[in-house]
């Protein structure tokens, strides 16, 4: 990235160009985006049951219902039922209508004069409000419309509309949907309540929903954004770059988007924001590492050069962390999350850089510009300045305690994680105070709920569901149905039966069923195709139960199931296979998989995230030591949804492996940051005060900004996201208390290397292969030792050390030569003791022992050397100890061979002779 930025600094002109046209590129996809309201997503794409979905609707016809459901104190009345009967004509005609199913097309079966009479429930409009009371008492007498297209109050009905989709066409739910509110709302003044609720109406709201919150959300988001920003970094100059790099980011996504043909959907109809909030962490690192140059330079354009050469791999890396996180996402089985991670990765891969291409171009024309205002360890004059002391301190008196702290809360917290619920059903997609969840409850208050599945079940052979034995086996499964509180109704072919044996019978028939073949033959000669074609196949060998539910949770709608699957393994015949199909159970089987593609995408993620902090900060540990302060807040983010029952789904599945891969990114800065001020200063704790004072305010100005970003979440139409904002709200919030408390912690007992100080840090060819010091060691090794040294140089004539200064280091000679000496009592009188030059060692005996320095060293040339203190060694021990006996054995070899020369006379006085 810092290539791309000096690019970018060189030619802002090419630089403009490019991005103009690809930006005018990416407005020509524009028109291809799609509108996506359908729920297909929400399910398994390659589902083995959505063949036997689809193979069981194309025999028995569609699941997929829409519902006008009625309501009145008095509805059986002439006037009204007339009314209904005109809505449920005109209901027949709307397009994609396959059959529409009420009391007005309804057979009824009944025995009179000797004879059964079958025919329409409601022939012709009753004349009076004693002909209304017969139908509503013939219906009530009919378990196939009791319950089920009327209530058993009579105050309530259902006109049921089975739909044939028309796929080609993308608006076929809206224009349904709009021309069954066409035909309602004349009726609205005559009823208490009327109104639809279904397939149609669901995927129709879906799309009004999402086109709403992109009305106010995103400007919510720039607003909300644009406060952070001032807030934070009391920027009003910077305050642009973000929105600018987020526009084109945005317009570039959606070419994309357009381009590989993903839709707008319940998901993906939120990354313009993502895009926004998640996307200005970039914006903001580099305004505060500019404002930081400024500060030490005094100047806009070497300002731009010291953000360039700090910021520019530190960004590639939270950049392809955070491209990570959400590309993490796809490992799910679910569509739509899918979809949702391919668009919102594409969306964080371009914008950072798009803002590292924008950023020097943009302060090069806008960058504030002020007087020089010293170091960074400099005491912070701003409202940061008390807050940052106390922070200090508690970590400097406090490790311990701190840490603690954070461990027992994650822990008790993270317990709670067991709680968490699965959930993946239509409804619950939808906030509590939506009208689709006070229409849905209101249905199934009176009458069978909008929730159905089917339980095929096969038999083999023809005929064999007239055998009275095997429909007794489905009485069954129907009479167990019945009891269980969580279904509303089931119908079958048994129902039809059932009823005209009870007519035939009379109302004291000793069974329920007829008890040979040849009856049930005779009975089935009274029903049409129109009767029955949902329940049974041609030939007989299959039969279908519909069953409808008012369940709308996936952990209820399990444990039902579960509990009905085992009943009918156990009551059918064992030759007899049974299925349990739906649109429902297809979204039954997906809550499954965002469990374990949660699973998949947080074990992936973790797994990147330690390989790459291993390979920049060559150690396994540094792996390790950047999943802690990340891990924490994943852990509390489960606890949260245990504890306030806040149900794991396709909104808040992707919380975690965002937070993880926007989150690491303060942890990789602090990190950084804390190795290059420990090269600078080799004291561990100044270190520590140093990178919490410089990072602590872009770190805050960051999660506040997306937290407030996520919090706007809150105002959307989904439950989901708004479940998802709040929870990515409170996880970027502990991500940043954990970062500023946890890393600084673990930092301060280490010392780590870079990958790219091992590449940039370059060795003299003699040095490598000709000093003592580093026989049998390879260059890697080599340059390890020196980094976890302080490098430094000197001028010729400089001194390295004089005598009687206090010593606990040993020197190597990088480049150059040294001369070591003495100084007779009496003249002062130099006594050379001796010359070094690259790769040799001096001052050994200074840092095994505690003693001031017997003699003086000065650099004769200038110099480049090593010092190598009792604490860089210990270092070097504890990080990499196969290393680390290396050195001391070849500092053994030539400690030894110092030895052999004996002692040197070093002055008038007598003084004992030192190889210090």
């Amino acid at each position: 990235m810092g290539k791309l930025m000096a690019f970018s600094n060189r030619h802002p002109v090419l630089v403009a160009l490019i991005l103009l046209a690809v930006s005018i590129l990416a407005g020509f996809q524009l028109p291809t985006v799609s509108l996506d309201p359908s729920l297909e997503g929400l399910t398994i794409e390659n589902d083995p049951q959505r063949k036997v979905y689809e193979e069981t609707t194309a025999l028995f016809g569609s699941d997929k219902i829409n519902i006008v459901y009625v309501h009145d104190r008095d509805l059986f009345t002439p006037e009204k039922l007339g009314r209904l009967e005109s809505l449920a004509i005109a209901l027949e005609s709307i397009p994609g209508v396959k059959t529409v199913e009420s009391i007005f097309t309804a057979n009824n079966f009944k025995k009179e004069s000797g004879m059964l009479v079958s025919g329409p429930l409601m022939e012709w409009v009753p004349e009076s409000l004693e002909e209304a009371a017969q139908i509503l008492a013939d219906g009530r007498e009919n378990p196939i419309i009791e319950g089920n297209l009327v209530s058993g109050d009579g105050r309530s009905m259902a006109i049921n509309m089975y739909i044939d989709e028309e796929r080609s066409d993308p608006a076929f739910y809206r224009k349904m949907s709009q021309s069954v509110s066409a035909a309602i709302a004349p009726l609205s003044p005559h009823f208490e309540k009327i109104f639809q609720i279904g397939t149609p109406y669901l995927r129709y709201r879906v799309s009004e929903m999402m086109i709403a919150d992109q009305k106010h959300i995103i400007p919510l988001s720039i607003g909300v954004l644009f406060a952070a920003f001032i807030i934070t970094t009391f920027s009003v100059a910077g305050v642009a770059l973000p929105f600018l790099t987020s526009a084109v980011s945005i317009l570039w996504t959606l070419g994309f988007m357009g381009m590989v043909s993903i839709p707008i959907n319940i998901l993906t109809f939120i990354v313009p924001s993502l895009v926004i909030v998640v996307g200005s962490t970039e914006d903001i690192h580099l305004i505060s590492q500019y404002n930081e140059g400024v500060g030490e330079t005094g100047d806009r354009k070497s300002a731009i050069q010291w953000m360039i050469s700090r910021s520019g791999t530190v960004i590639l890396v939270t950049a392809l962390t955070t491209f990570l996180g959400f590309l993490s996402i796809c490992v799910s089985d679910i569509t739509i999350l899918v979809q949702f991670g391919v668009a919102s990765s594409f969306g964080l891969f371009v914008n950072p850089l798009i803002t590292c291409v924008t950023a020097p171009i943009y302060f090069r024309l806008f960058g504030t510009k002020h007087e020089k205002i010293g170091p960074a360890e400099a005491p912070v004059r701003d409202a940061f300045g008390p807050v940052l002391g106390w922070l200090i301190r508690l970590l400097e008196t406090r490790k311990k305690e701190m840490l603690f702290g954070f461990v027992a809360i994650t822990v008790l917290l993270g317990g709670m994680a067991y709680r968490v619920r699965l959930e993946n059903d239509v409804v619950s997609l939808f906030r509590k105070d939506s009208d689709v969840v006070r229409r849905v409850d209101a249905l199934g208050e009176e009458l069978p709920g909008i929730q159905s599945f089917f339980i095929r079940i096969s038999g083999g052979h023809p005929d064999i569901f007239k055998e009275p034995a095997n429909l007794a086996e489905i009485a069954a499964v129907q009479e167990f149905i019945r009891k269980q509180s969580d279904f509303d109704k089931s119908v079958s072919l048994v129902d039809f039966i059932a009823l005209i044996h009870r007519e035939m019978e009379g109302s004291g028939a000793a069974v329920a069923l007829p008890e040979t073949r040849q009856r049930v033959s005779q009975y089935l000669t009274f029903l049409t195709d129109n009767d029955i074609s949902r329940y049974v196949n041609h030939d007989f060998s299959e039969v279908n139960i519909l069953v409808r539910h008012n369940l709308n949770s996936s952990f209820r709608q399990k444990e039902a199931l579960e509990r009905l699957k085992t009943f009918v393994q156990g009551t059918l015949n064992p030759h007899f296979k049974a299925a349990f199909v739906g649109d429902a159970i297809l979204a039954l089987n997906a809550a499954d998989a965002v469990a374990g593609g949660q699973a998949k995408s947080i074990g992936l993620l973790l797994l990147i995230i330690f390989i790459i902090m291993s390979i920049i900060f060559l150690n396994a540990k540094a792996g390790l030591l950047a999943l802690i302060p990340n891990v924490i807040p994943v852990a509390i983010n489960f606890g949260i949804m245990g504890l306030f029952g806040i149900p794991l789904n396709v909104g808040t599945a992707m919380v975690a492996v965002i937070a993880i891969g926007i989150a690491v990114d303060d942890t990789l800065h602090f990190m950084t940051r804390y190795n290059h001020e420990m090269h600078t200063v080799k004291d561990q704790n100044i270190a520590m005060r140093i990178v919490v004072r410089s990072e602590f305010r872009a770190a805050f100005s960051t999660s506040v900004a997306l937290s407030l970003g996520f919090l706007v979440l809150i105002f959307s139409n989904f439950m989901v996201i708004v479940q998802f904002g709040i929870l990515s709200a409170v996880v970027m919030l502990v991500a940043f208390i954990s970062d500023v408390v946890v890393t600084p912690i673990l930092m301060s007992n280490t010392r780590l290397l870079t990958l790219w100080d091992m590449l940039s840090l370059q060795l003299k060819k003699e040095v490598i292969e000709q000093s003592e010091f580093f026989r049998d060691m390879r260059v890697w090794q080599i340059k390890k030792v020196v980094l976890l040294s302080r490098v430094r140089e000197a001028g010729a004539g400089e001194m390295i050390y004089r005598e009687g200064n206090p010593a606990d280091s040993m020197f190597l000679l990088l480049d150059g030569q040294v001369r070591q000496y003495g100084l007779q009592s009496g003249t002062q009188k130099e006594v050379a003791h001796g010359f070094y030059s690259s790769g040799d060692v001096f001052g050994i005996m200074g840092m095994l022992e505690n003693w001031d320095r017997p003699d003086n060293v000065r650099a004769e040339s200038d110099v480049r050397y090593v010092e190598i203190s009792r604490e860089s060694l210990q270092r070097l021990h504890n990080l990499y100890p196969h290393i680390s006996s290396k050195v001391y054995r070849n500092l053994a070899r030539i400690l030894g061979g110092q030895l052999t020369v004996g002692q040197l006379v070093l002055s008038e006085r007598g003084a004992s002779a030192s190889f210090g």
